[in-house]
């Protein structure tokens, strides 16, 4: 796994071949299958750090019932949220604290109306998922060759820019100004290369890129997390933005539209320096001396350090080796930054300024 250098990863349940029933009938057997397969999992990670995360549950339906769910297809769903967090939490080491995604039935923004959030014995560690595919005949409905165009300029409006700002904002008032963070955990549209001549594929292409650059931007607008579907399939109808044999970029301009939404950096404020800890109770110290940032690892292995913008936004990590470490900042942009160090003892963060 790749933390050391940034990146998150989510192991979700992604998907169980349909024993995951949102009945009463089928509920007893698949909470009991459902706890054994959690608890193997997270006993097996339980040592990984804050850049692993957990999602309980992948699109939950009634037979691809996909409208609006019953009281007994949403209180299901809610009981097998809760049986996720109590294994987790269970498990011990960092899953006590780990962040822990939970979804509604088919894990869909309206059916987040239902939701009740489980109790966790640990204060804000969960986070909400929902996947976002409107309009579905232009973004993922394989059966379609006609609905080609999507956006203001399209010729058929229906759920473009204003829905999806609608739906976002949804979720941001139930959730996010709540202070439950919320994961657009799929999205994107696929790629159709056969539509008859280059000029319709080149014009298809164009309202692609144009859907994912504006949903993108609109779910970081609204303080969400935006995570494009990459399903590894480069061919027609696939969705793949990287060749996963080669490590190729095989549509820049997808990979160009998601990242137009990044913060720019260096962005200038007063913060307040002081270092806050996270609930596992991290030690080590963070000070410092003008462009230097001194660190003192307490652990017999590396640390992982990591400068972020104070919006979020990644710039670098460095391995840290135990003892104390001396940073050069000097090369950053004058603003404010967040550093952040993980370790196998905790993670512990400071805001840091650069003159």
């Amino acid at each position: 796994m790749r933390w050391w250098r940034g990146l998150y990863a989510v192991i979700n349940q992604h998907w169980d071949n349909g024993w995951l029933q949102p009945t009463y009938e089928a509920k007893d057997e698949a909470t009991r299958r459902f706890n054994i397969m959690w608890k193997q999992i997270a006993v097996y990670f339980r040592d990984y750090p804050d850049y692993l995360l957990f999602a309980g549950t992948n699109e939950v339906v009634r037979e691809n019932d996909w409208g609006t769910p019953t009281e007994e297809y949403y209180t299901v769903q809610n009981g097998y949220n809760q049986v996720f967090v109590n294994t987790v939490r269970a498990t011990g080491g960092r899953d006590t604290y780990r962040y822990l995604l939970v979804q509604g039935f088919a894990t869909n923004i309206d059916n987040a109306n239902f939701m009740v959030m489980p109790t966790d014995p640990v204060p804000n560690r969960l986070l909400v998922e929902v996947y976002y595919y409107d309009s579905y005949d232009f973004t993922i409905n394989l059966g379609n060759m006609t609905i080609t165009q999507w956006g203001k300029d399209a010729t058929d409006t229906a759920k473009t820019e204003a829905w999806a700002d609608g739906q976002f904002q949804k979720m941001k008032v139930k959730f996010a100004d709540n202070g439950i963070g919320v994961y657009i955990g799929e999205y994107g549209v696929i790629a159709r290369i056969n539509l008859g001549s280059d000029a319709a594929n080149l014009e298809y292409m164009g309202f692609r890129n144009y859907y994912v650059e504006y949903i993108t931007q609109s779910i970081v607008n609204h303080g969400l997390v935006p995570v494009y579907w990459d399903n590894g399939s480069l061919g027609d109808k696939g969705m793949a933005i990287f060749d996963r044999k080669t490590g190729r970029v095989k549509y820049p301009d997808i990979l160009a539209a998601i990242m137009k939404s990044r913060p720019e950096v260096g962005i200038k404020c007063t913060p307040d320096c002081s270092t806050r800890r996270s609930p596992n109770g991290g030690t080590g110290g963070i000070r410092q001396s003008g462009t230097t940032v001194f660190y003192a690892n307490p652990d017999v292995r590396e640390a992982l350090a990591t400068f972020y913008t104070i919006d979020g936004s990644l710039l670098k990590t460095t391995l840290l080796q135990p003892g104390v470490s001396a940073l050069d900042i000097g090369t950053l942009v004058p603003g404010c930054y967040l550093f952040k160090v993980a370790g196998r003892s905790g993670t512990v963060s400071a805001r840091i300024i650069r003159e």
